[in-house]
């Protein structure tokens, strides 16, 4: 994970047009485990962003643990929030004394902060809805972010095996109502909120429209 080598060159780029400067890193073995664009920050300091080694994706969305480690470990400096769906950024900066400097400042501001796993519902083809937080009260679906509503797990084993436990609970709730011969009261058992009722109506039109992401919170 951390960069044990790096080799600075310039190359073409298309989506910034032109020629820009590049980083590669090297693991201690001397495998190559990235090559990213060097930016400019306000202040002036070289840095590149850096991707999730823990994540499919490379991404740090929902991952704050994993931001959290990544910083520790000195494979990345400080983190960025961006303004499009709460998406983390992490930096590694060129002039390593600096970086340090931002690193430290991190890690003393995490020092006490202890991490859970959430739930979050998250519709697809959605560009403009951040998710909703399963709350715990009754299988509900926070509306607006409350960090003492959210239920959160210990570890990542037990959170999947809640989100199991809701789709089984759909699911039977779902025969039930073909077993009734599609009884109306099925429809109308449900709170508005609840995830029960967004994976009951799924099941009813037969169609897929969302997913429940297991998250990275702050406890």
């Amino acid at each position: 994970m951390k960069a044990y080598y790096t080799r600075r060159f310039t190359a073409l780029d298309n989506k910034f047009k032109g020629i820009v400067d590049k980083i590669a890193i090297y693991d201690r073995l001397g495998n190559r485990k990235g090559i990213y664009t060097i930016k400019t920050d306000e202040n002036g300091y070289e840095y590149y962003e850096v991707d999730n080694p823990f994540d499919e994706y490379g991404l740090f969305t929902d991952k704050i643990k994993d931001a959290i480690l990544c910083i520790k470990n000195g494979y990345a400096d400080c983190i960025v929030k961006s303004n499009f769906l709460n998406i983390l950024i992490l930096r590694k900066y060129i002039d390593e004394n600096y970086g340090k400097t931002l690193r430290d400042k991190t890690i003393e501001g995490f020092k006490n902060t202890k991490f859970a796993y959430a739930i979050k519902f998250n519709l697809y083809n959605s560009f403009t809805n951040d998710g909703l937080y399963l709350s715990n009260d009754n299988n509900n679906l926070l509306l607006s972010y409350d960090k003492n509503k959210i239920m959160t797990f210990d570890n990542i084993g037990d959170a999947k095996k809640y989100r199991l436990n809701l789709f089984n609970i759909a699911q039977n709730y779902f025969n039930e109502y073909i077993a009734s011969g599609k009884n109306g009261k099925y429809l109308k058992n449900l709170e508005k909120t609840s995830v029960i009722k967004y994976m009951f109506s799924d099941l009813r039109k037969n169609r897929d429209t969302f997913d429940l992401d297991i998250v990275q919170v702050i406890k």
